[in-house]
């Protein structure tokens, strides 16, 4: 927030009605974080649950802060300063079951930032207004549309990695998928 150094984190439950908040903790005057500075929701509380994944910031609209990318239970979240300095909302989409950190990269050399993350279906019910699908996205950083994805035919296990791989001029995804959500699942793929 304008130059401070602030800690940011979440709050998780994974529940339907249950509110998730974005907190952001600034120093007290010993410099030890214990004062709130903000305290966001992150979604409608019957669709929120919190964030499982850590928070990823990146400036990806060139406004010279860095916006804050929250991967909650129930959708992407992207939060970023407003003319008067103010965390606020500028988009969220509806995938479900987001329960590992979202990259921030550029993945395809545009010179514009993607959010790289997986989503599950492995529970019994998808809740009205969420799209529950075993993907990998990949949606523009700006305005969170969908460039592509990929269909995973495994649950996702792991957080997304991202690097060049093969010294092309584009940047590679690696992630760790397993055969079920069970405690007992010892199968997998990379």
């Amino acid at each position: 927030n304008q130059g401070d150094k602030e800690v940011l984190l979440t709050d998780y439950s994974g529940l339907l009605n249950w509110q998730g908040y974005l907190y952001v903790l600034k120093p007290d005057s010993n410099k030890r974080f214990t004062q709130f500075q903000d305290r966001i929701p992150i979604g409608p509380k019957a669709l929120s649950g919190g964030a499982k994944g850590a928070i990823a910031s990146a400036n990806i609209n060139s406004d010279d802060y860095p916006e804050i990318i929250v991967p909650a239970s129930f959708g992407i979240y992207v939060y970023g300063l407003n003319s008067t300095g103010q965390l606020e909302k500028l988009w969220n989409n509806s995938e479900a079951f987001i329960y590992h950190t979202a990259v921030v990269a550029d993945v395809d050399a545009d010179n514009e930032y993607e959010i790289i993350y997986t989503t599950t279906d492995d529970i019994s019910f998808c809740p009205g207004g969420v799209t529950c699908t075993k993907r990998l996205h990949i949606a523009t950083a700006l305005n969170g549309s969908e460039e592509c994805f990929a269909n995973l035919p495994e649950i996702p296990f792991s957080d997304p990695a991202v690097g060049n791989l093969n010294s092309d001029n584009k940047l590679e995804i690696a992630i760790v998928t397993r055969a079920s959500s069970g405690s007992g699942s010892s199968t997998g793929n990379i």
